[in-house]
């Protein structure tokens, strides 16, 4: 599957959510629900170079220091079983480490820009009153920068620069509880990348939240976010893991 063709796929599966948001003041049957969040990620970069793999870590409270986050905004249109997912997660994130082999070099900045936009369609296959379970699929299209800044050592200080874009299909799975009017939890996890064409070679996500609202339109949000991304580009293999807490509101109507 090509870059083009996955974020066909993906504009397409975005675009069924919005008709059915066009089509909300005729049919009662759809409900919808927007979300945007705050995400404090611990992230950590692994980069092959030609004097080992460069790691850099990112601590969840080194970016409250730094007022590094991540922004995320996602929506949901939703009609008896099916459901209609968007997501979209910016981040913006620097971060210092020893470099590889530190003779060469005595140390590393990484700086990374990532925005991913990722479009699911779901199926429940089992429910209660108070409870769903629902698996289908979608595509992420992620654009990406990574900036390396080798400081010097016994060899001069030297930069490197990662710039890609790409769309993996995914598989996708999502749970949701209600414990009374107030409380309610869901669990979305998602896999995806499978090494096709210029995909990733794999990607995986998990997010789990808990709300509490306070009427029957707002809720508040918080939660655990994941997300791992394997992938080579231009023959240089390396690898983006972020995870830590999220923070937000959540409207429905």
């Amino acid at each position: 599957m090509t870059h083009t063709q996955s974020t066909r796929i993906l504009a397409a599966t975005l675009c069924l959510s919005g008709l059915g948001a066009a089509a909300s003041a005729q049919d009662a049957g759809w409900s919808y629900d927007l979300s945007s969040y705050m995400w404090f990620p611990n992230t950590v970069n692994k980069v092959d170079t030609p004097y080992g793999i460069a790691q850099s870590e990112l601590s969840v409270g080194d970016a409250l220091d730094a007022l590094d986050f991540g922004v995320m905004v996602s929506g949901t249109a939703r009609r008896g079983p099916w459901a209609f997912t968007g997501d979209l997660v910016h981040l913006d994130l620097t971060a210092d480490s020893a470099a590889p082999l530190g003779v060469f070099y005595s140390g590393v900045r990484t700086a990374t820009k990532l925005t991913a936009l990722s479009g699911y369609a779901l199926y429940e296959i089992a429910g209660s009153q108070s409870s769903s379970l629902e698996v289908g699929g979608g595509v992420r299209a992620v654009e990406s920068t990574l900036d390396l800044s080798f400081d010097a050592g016994v060899l001069p200080g030297t930069s490197q620069r990662i710039k890609d874009n790409w769309a993996d299909a995914l598989i996708a799975l999502r749970y949701r509880h209600q414990f009374d009017t107030q409380w309610n939890a869901a669990l979305a996890v998602d896999y995806g990348g499978f090494g096709i064409g210029d995909s990733s070679d794999k990607t995986w996500q998990v997010v789990a939240t808990i709300g509490y609202a306070f009427n029957e339109n707002w809720t508040m949000v918080g939660g655990y976010r994941h997300l791992f991304v394997d992938r080579s580009n231009d023959g240089t293999d390396y690898s983006l893991e972020m995870s830590g807490p999220l923070l937000g509101v959540t409207y429905r109507f």
